[in-house]
């Protein structure tokens, strides 16, 4: 991995590498560290007078003050005053928005010609990646921070939470694709007793008991995992008599029922009464149309007061990304269960949407999704599930129902050489852009004989 010695050195003697040591006073980053990081910043040089981010505005990276020097002003709402401080070479700058998420809380102008390393989102998952304690000593030194400029940071309370920047944290980690081992770890080592409650919850359920274990006696599931999604996921007290969802409309969230009874209720279309069952402890329920994106097929009510853990949809993708043996087990387990209670009813006409997504591998697809509407397009989806993908003889009736998303909407062929000129620029390419860009989505001259993805 080529690496530029300047950018290398920068790196090492900046702000940021000093402060992340352990309890020791050890560095962190070790030299194949540094250059895997340094690998993924980009060097920028900046004229004096440009503004390099304004206040209020949303950040999606800090920098690496190189040489030169900054000038940043934080305005105070409602007032004419403001403050200015500056930073000089080895420094950070804009790194509170881009590790809390918040928008800018000053406005910063080159004073010099500078020469900076921007660290964007992708470097900076890179870098809570590189080694456990990272995520930890970050979040310290963001809740020190804000606790420092709690008088001039309007919005200071609602970032100052260690435990939610390291929340924010794993999120970014998932959504980069990074799979972290002993992050989780970390970031509950106290956790709440609503935690804890949500935790046992899930080690009592059905979901859990089919996630145990893989092939080889491993777990899926191991303690900071269930720590993780317990701090994703929400606890609810539900009454005698309340209703969880109606039939037909749309879903966003599955459940597990930790205690009580849960009621459903299948109904036709012409609101005759054709089914009900019952769900005990343990139950899994309302994944179907958070998966498939179809409307609830039964009306749920709870026949006693009941506990009941909550999934949002970005939970549960968390849930699918965390072991690749996972989507295949869960798809095996779902199918079985919904073919089973769809066929205990004595009329299956209420349930056929639900039908035609009992085989494993629709589910998956519909995993593989979920996985890209949570966490974007080129969300990482295990290599175990391609496989099984790849391997189904029916694609024909696969792909009649799930329509492939690398060959649609912005990737949708092209079969027509187009001419335009005198088109409207809004904004302008970065000066250090050069080269050509050629476009990655596929261009067939003739229609496709198959799929290609």
């Amino acid at each position: 991995m080529d690496v530029s010695p300047v950018v290398l050195a920068a790196l090492e003697s900046s702000d940021l590498c000093r402060r992340l040591v352990d309890e020791s006073g050890q560095p962190l980053l070790t030299s194949a560290a540094l250059v895997r990081l340094a690998s993924n910043l980009q060097w920028l040089e900046r004229s004096g007078g440009e503004v390099l981010f304004r206040q209020g505005e949303n950040g999606q990276s800090a920098y690496i003050l190189v040489q030169g020097e900054v000038e940043g002003t934080i305005a105070y709402a409602g007032t004419s005053s403001s403050k200015v401080f500056r930073l000089g070479a080895g420094e950070l700058v804009g790194e509170m928005s881009l590790l809390t998420g918040l928008p800018r809380t000053a406005t910063v102008t080159i004073t010099t010609a500078t020469k900076l390393l921007e660290i964007s989102t992708p470097a900076f998952a890179c870098l809570l990646a590189l080694h456990p304690q990272i995520p930890e000593v970050l979040a310290t030194f963001v809740s020190e921070r804000e606790a420092a400029n709690a008088a001039d940071l309007e919005n200071a309370a609602e970032a100052c939470g260690r435990n939610t920047v390291l929340t924010k944290f794993l999120n970014l980690l998932l959504s980069q694709n990074y799979m972290p081992k002993s992050f989780p770890q970390i970031v509950f080592k106290s956790s709440t007793s609503t935690q804890q409650r949500i935790v046992a919850g899930l080690q009592a359920s059905e979901l859990y008991k089919q996630l145990r274990s893989c092939a080889t006696g491993h777990p899926l599931l191991k303690n900071a995992d269930l720590l993780n999604l317990a701090a994703q996921a929400r606890l609810r007290q539900v009454r005698r008599g309340e209703i969880f969802f109606r039939q037909g409309e749309p879903g966003t969230s599955a459940y597990i029922l930790i205690s009580g009874e849960v009621e459903g209720q299948i109904k036709k279309a012409d609101s005759r009464h054709i089914g009900e069952f019952q769900l005990q402890a343990g139950a899994l329920f309302g994944e179907m149309s958070l998966l498939t994106g179809q409307s609830r097929v039964a009306t749920l009510r709870a026949v006693q007061s009941s506990e009941v853990i909550e999934l949002s949809e970005l939970t549960f993708a968390h849930l699918l990304a965390i072991h690749p043996d996972i989507p295949l087990r869960l798809a095996e387990f779902i199918a079985q269960r919904q073919r089973s209670e769809i066929l205990s009813l004595e009329d299956r006409s209420a349930g056929d949407r639900s039908v035609q997504d009992l085989n494993p591998e629709r589910l998956l697809q519909h995993f593989q999704n979920l996985s890209q509407r949570v966490f974007g397009l080129y969300a990482r989806v295990p290599h175990s599930v391609l496989t099984y993908l790849s391997s189904i003889k029916s694609e024909k009736s696969l792909s009649s129902t799930v329509a492939n998303l690398y060959l649609t909407n912005n990737f949708a062929p092209v079969r027509h050489e187009i001419d335009r000129d005198n088109l409207v620029v809004i904004g302008r390419l970065p000066p250090e852009l050069t080269g050509m860009f050629l476009r990655n989505g596929p261009n067939p001259q003739f229609p496709p004989l198959g799929r290609y993805h």
